[in-house]
């Protein structure tokens, strides 16, 4: 969006909006099944979600006046939910029977990516040119609240199973899903005798709200039969980055009196489990091991830059900026109610390591060759 003025008199408005509402599900499902081979071969089950989906939200104005003034907004917004799922779960009161299994596998992952960017440009220029006012807004809320998350989810429930020698049973939800915020504003304000002000404001907001869930629940394992050599892995990985910047810049020039402000806020919210977990099963086998890994990223940038500079009268150059974090990152392993004999390992393993990573900073002038004034906050 382009907005001009060039009467000498008026005033250029702008208003740009990009919006993304997600209700989406990658699913992969099977319900019920009775799974054997022709005469007693061995079986094969593979249940996989893949969810690459690429969301771009981006909304960017400019407007330019030789009148009075220009007023330039843009908001960019990403919300909902973009769940990816693979289940092997019973079909009403029928559960599922697979018979002399080689391998199993099932494995939901996200490698999604969405991005949110916001900016804004207003130039103000003239002997007549009295404001230039702006602001930029990017917001991405990822999962619709911590009552209603997006998820990642792989589950193997209600299944007997016999096994061939030396299987391998896999269930695995991986999240390596990545998300920007950025807002990026300008304004300028240039020329007049008279008092001339510029101002903006640049706000970039990321709620994450996530579960990455790798389950078990209701398997019976050579629990009557097979070969009792199986390996047994159930595991949650989640590598997410966050990343959210918001950066204002404003500039008032002239002989009059000259005010330049700007705010910049850039805010994470992060709710993003990682989950793994065997429930009420039965498991004869070599190997059983559940893992839980969260290795997320967070860089959070607010920047404001300004400056008010001229001859005459009094210059005020203001700028604050504010980056902050909230982190609510859960990783878990949990083995409840199920009776495991292995004849080899047995593990409940879950690491964390979460990368947080705040920069904020202002610079403020104020130039005049009677008074000039500059504060900065951050």
């Amino acid at each position: 969006q382009v907005s001009v003025e060039t009467s000498q008199k008026g005033v250029a408005a702008g208003l740009t909006w990009a919006e993304n509402n997600m209700h989406n599900t990658t699913g992969a499902y099977a319900k019920g099944i009775s799974l054997s081979g022709i005469n007693g071969a061995e079986t094969n089950l593979a249940v996989a979600a893949e969810n690459k989906a690429k969301t771009w939200a981006v909304a960017v104005g400019a407007s330019v006046s030789l009148g009075n003034g220009v007023a330039e907004g843009a908001y960019a917004e990403n919300s909902g939910k973009n769940d990816t799922e693979a289940v092997v779960e019973k079909y009403g009161t029928k559960k599922n029977t697979i018979s002399n299994a080689k391998a199993i596998t099932v494995t939901a992952k996200d490698s999604s990516v969405q991005k949110g960017v916001a900016g804004s440009v207003g130039v103000a220029a003239g002997s007549n040119a009295m404001a230039s006012i702006g602001g930029a807004v990017a917001y991405n809320n990822i999962g619709n609240s911590a009552m209603d998350k997006q998820s990642v989810k792989a589950r193997l429930n209600d299944a007997v199973i016999t096994t061939a020698n030396n299987a391998t049973l896999q269930t695995k939800a991986t999240n390596e899903a990545d998300f920007l915020g950025l807002a990026l504003g300008g304004a300028v304000r240039a020329g007049g005798e008279k008092f001339g002000i510029s101002a903006e404001g640049s706000v970039a907001v990321t709620s994450d709200y996530m579960n990455t869930v790798a389950g078990m629940d209701y398997v019976e394992i050579d629990k009557n039969g097979g070969t009792k050599s199986s390996t047994v892995e159930v595991e949650a990985t989640s590598t997410s980055d966050i990343t959210s910047s918001a950066d204002a810049l404003s500039v008032s020039v002239g002989d009059g009196i000259k005010i330049s402000g700007n705010a910049a806020v850039s805010k994470v919210r992060s709710d993003a489990d990682t989950t793994t977990e065997i429930k009420n099963s039965t498991i004869r086998a070599k190997d059983v091991i559940a893992k839980a890994n969260s290795t997320n990223e967070i860089l959070d940038v607010a920047i404001g830059l300004n400056a008010a500079v001229g001859g005459g009268s009094a210059s005020i150059g203001l700028a604050g900026n504010v980056a902050t974090n909230r982190i609510d990152n859960d990783t878990t392993v949990t083995l409840a109610n199920d009776d495991i004999y292995a004849t080899g390992t047995v593990a409940a393993l879950s690491d964390s390591y979460e990368r947080l990573r705040n920069y904020g900073g202002a610079i403020s002038i104020g130039v005049s060759s009677q008074a000039g004034v500059a504060l900065g906050a951050t």
